[in-house]
């Protein structure tokens, strides 16, 4: 079954855990938090995986309001070929849906994920759980 959720807003990206003397510690726990919350509203029901599942995952970041209307239409859905990097918008969704779409990301097998210009900043993910015939016209 696949199921479809779109976030609204500026797409957050992993970053790298700040130190303190001996101690590491996660300076994006509220952010994961609190963007684990949306999805769990989104979800209205949706099931959590405990199997293997494909992703697919598009950033829509947000244009510069200060570009013109001819730029931003040239721009629009083009890729985003800028800060931040595709795959630390992943590793922020991957780390923040944990236990809550899925067991662990360990359970992630296969990703489709793209990053455009978009007139709205948003998150558009799906995800799909492994069936048998996922793979039996692949390699041919």
């Amino acid at each position: 079954m696949k199921e479809i959720f779109t976030v609204m807003g500026k797409p957050v990206a992993w970053e790298r855990a700040g130190r303190v003397g001996n101690f590491y510690f996660d300076k994006q726990r509220n952010e994961k938090m609190l963007f684990a919350h949306v999805v769990k509203t989104a979800m209205k029901g949706s099931s959590f995986h405990s199997k293997p599942v494909k992703v697919v995952v598009e950033y829509n970041m947000p244009l510069a309001p200060s570009l013109s209307k001819k730029q931003r239409d040239m721009r629009l859905l083009k890729p985003h070929p800028f800060t931040p990097d595709l795959d630390n918008l992943l590793k922020f969704l991957f780390d923040a849906l944990n236990k809550v779409l899925w067991k662990d990301d360990r359970l992630i097998y296969e990703v489709h994920a793209r990053k455009t210009w978009g007139s709205e900043p948003k998150l558009i993910l799906g995800v799909e759980e492994y069936d048998n015939s996922d793979f039996s016209n692949l390699f041919k």
